[in-house]
């Protein structure tokens, strides 16, 4: 009876151990055919490989991703910004790496801004559906619509623009993995309109949501402590660049 119990208490352990997540295609940062899964996906897998989770990733459309993370069908979801109606569904992590929205250029442009309205005389490139940040709505610029993100700096790239809003990180990904060739004729401005600290976010329906929340970010805490997030994020960008070049 003894061994009996004890074998219980041990699946029972490892059940508690086991994480499963949702998420959905959103490149760089994390996809389902990108080496590691994405940058972001090694960074939670490993932090939660640290404190004894095994954890795996099913990606879905986002919608429903967010849905059934919210019902309770899956631990958590990811990536998702700080909103506060969000709390009553789902805990979040510590903060991962951020999200930085701004502008590519071409450098022989020599295109530069200390306020949006200085922006004014441009013609921008933005992806229909986006939610852009409030301030770049209300300076009411020149912009233009386009389906996804790789039209964009295509015009850019033939001068039909002046300037794309995108992400930093997912502008420099497209570049050096869809126009390699013209890699160098870009560049990003800073200062970005706009940074959002990416989540994990556990849904409140799962059992032990708040106990796999805080040994996570222990985890997380261990890699930046080690300075593991910096190289895991260098070393996925060495792979953009060299991934159309070899």
């Amino acid at each position: 009876m003894l061994v009996v119990c004890l074998a219980l208490f041990r699946v029972a352990e490892a059940a508690e151990r086991q994480v499963v997540l949702a998420a959905t295609e959103y490149p760089p940062y994390y996809g389902e055919h990108l080496e590691s899964k994405g940058f972001i996906t090694e960074i939670i897998f490993t932090a939660f490989q640290r404190v004894g989770y095994d954890v795996e990733v099913k990606f879905l459309p986002w919608k429903r991703a967010y849905g059934m993370a919210q019902a309770g069908d899956f631990d958590g979801v990811y990536t998702g910004w700080y909103r506060k109606n969000r709390e009553q569904w789902f805990e979040y992590s510590d903060p991962l790496p951020a999200n930085e929205l701004g502008f590519y250029a071409l450098k022989e442009r020599h295109i530069s801004y200390d306020a949006l309205i200085d922006l004014q005389p441009y013609k921008i490139g933005v992806v229909r559906g986006y939610v852009n940040p409030p301030e770049f709505e209300q300076a009411r610029l020149d912009t233009i619509e386009v389906t996804e993100d790789r039209q964009n700096l295509l015009s850019l790239s033939r001068g039909w623009i002046d300037l794309v809003l995108i992400d930093k990180f997912m502008g420099q990904y497209i570049i050096n993995t869809e126009f390699p060739d013209s890699a160098n004729k870009f560049i990003w401005l800073d200062p970005p309109i706009k940074v959002e600290n990416q989540y994990l976010m556990f849904s409140r329906k799962t059992k032990n949501f708040m106990k796999t929340s805080q040994d996570f970010n222990h985890g997380l805490k261990q890699l930046a402590q080690e300075g593991k997030i910096d190289a895991i994020i260098s070393k996925h960008r060495l792979l953009w660049v060299t991934s159309k070049r070899e």
